[in-house]
């Protein structure tokens, strides 16, 4: 939390962290940590290559692509990408900070 909204380069990429408000492309449900696991949604451009990045790093054991910020409840990529929402693209990703 005392990172929120902090902007990092993180993986070479500016980054920013976020605590919540991630809204994810399918629908699936709100990730829960699991024990010994921490999550964190990132948002740091095009979630396609920012998610590789994460999976391949050690301790990764989850992501999701979503979308952070904007006026639309619930965006679908079309509507994100076409700028006119003000959301971001996000990755959540959970891991074992250990």
């Amino acid at each position: 939390p005392e990172r929120e909204g902090m902007i990092i380069t993180l993986l070479h990429l500016p980054a920013i962290f976020l605590s919540h408000g991630f809204i994810a492309e399918s629908s699936a449900t709100q990730t829960e940590a699991t024990a010994g696991q921490s999550v964190i949604i990132v948002a740091a451009g095009c979630f396609w290559g920012v998610e590789l990045a994460f999976q391949r790093l050690p301790g990764v054991t989850k992501t999701r692509v979503g979308y952070v910020g904007g006026s639309l409840e619930n965006p679908k990529y079309n509507d994100v990408v076409s700028g006119q929402t003000g959301h971001a693209e996000a990755v959540e990703v959970t891991f074992d900070p250990s």
